[in-house]
């Protein structure tokens, strides 16, 4: 998708963000996939680089549990949890998936932390018939800081030496950004080729951004 806008879908709804992947996690995505080039016009508004939809984890056919434990530089550590029951041909199934994410940065005072939770319960009123609920949490909160460091001309900007703290302060406020969706899924298979899909989804995203500019900065 290099050099143009690829339009981001998520279970084939358009996802509407500035945020971009922020509003998005790992944790619950089952899988990604492309529609490279012209065919990206397929989708109402498509882009001509293609577009891009995620699908996100439902129950599956087998149960499943799972943990997760990460760990990297700059105090990166990140645990998640992927829990579910085997889709019954009819009645309740479930799947859970949560995560926690957080690191710091090679710039001094940064931290970021990442919550996530995402429920599914799913009920089948028959082998071909189904009504999936599902909602998705993702609260991703940082301290202060900016990479702005100077504004104006080179030789001004070289005067000073960037040095490794210059994008915080810990006297900044929190900044973050929360996503909330709810979506309800009907669908119906009239056999295996042809089936009837049914959905909709409600979305709320909120932003608080704190930062650091330069003196000079117009």
């Amino acid at each position: 998708m290099r050099g143009f806008y690829a339009e981001t879908y998520v279970n084939g709804m358009p996802q509407r963000s500035t945020m971009g992947a922020l509003t998005d996690d790992a944790a619950f995505i089952e899988r990604v996939d492309f529609v490279k080039g012209p065919a990206g016009f397929l989708i109402s508004s498509g882009d001509p680089g293609g577009s891009i939809n995620i699908t996100t984890k439902t129950p599956r056919q087998q149960r499943v549990r799972q943990l997760e434990l990460s760990g990297g530089s700059f105090g990166f550590l990140r645990g998640s949890l992927d829990l579910g029951s085997a889709v019954k041909e009819k009645g309740f199934s479930y799947r859970l998936n949560g995560a926690y994410q957080q690191q710091q940065s090679f710039q001094d005072f940064l931290k970021t932390r990442k919550y996530v939770a995402s429920p599914v319960i799913q009920y089948n009123f028959s082998r071909r018939t189904s009504l999936l609920a599902e909602y998705n949490f993702i609260n991703m909160q940082s301290d202060g800081g900016s990479s702005i460091t100077k504004i104006g001309t080179e030789s001004e900007v070289l005067k000073d030496r960037i040095g490794n703290n210059y994008a915080g302060d810990p006297n900044l406020p929190q900044s973050g950004s929360k996503s909330q969706s709810v979506r309800l899924a009907f669908e119906h298979r009239f056999n295996d080729h042809l089936r009837l899909t049914v959905q909709s989804k409600y979305t709320v995203n909120s932003t608080t951004v704190w930062y650091l500019i330069s003196d000079n900065y117009s």
